[in-house]
């Protein structure tokens, strides 16, 4: 991944490290998943924010193997 330096406003941090301390990322992470889950509404504009949010925790979860495949019967 590369490193670029941006600039976000001061209440857009602490918004983020707020948020992120609820869902256990740091204040980075938590503005990475802000982003993800932004560009998938702009994509994606008629699937609400909570399915999509759910497919970028999801993603996460499989990358760091959290999940396993549901068996069917």
């Amino acid at each position: 991944m590369s490193k670029h330096t941006i600039l976000i406003s001061p209440h857009l941090i602490k918004k983020a490290e707020v948020a992120g301390q609820a869902m256990n990322r740091n204040t980075v992470q938590q503005i990475e998943h802000w982003v993800k889950v932004g560009a998938g509404i702009e994509d994606n504009p008629e699937l609400p924010y909570d399915f999509i949010n759910q497919i970028v925790i999801s993603k996460a979860q499989k990358k760091q193997k959290q999940i396993e495949n549901y068996q069917f019967d």
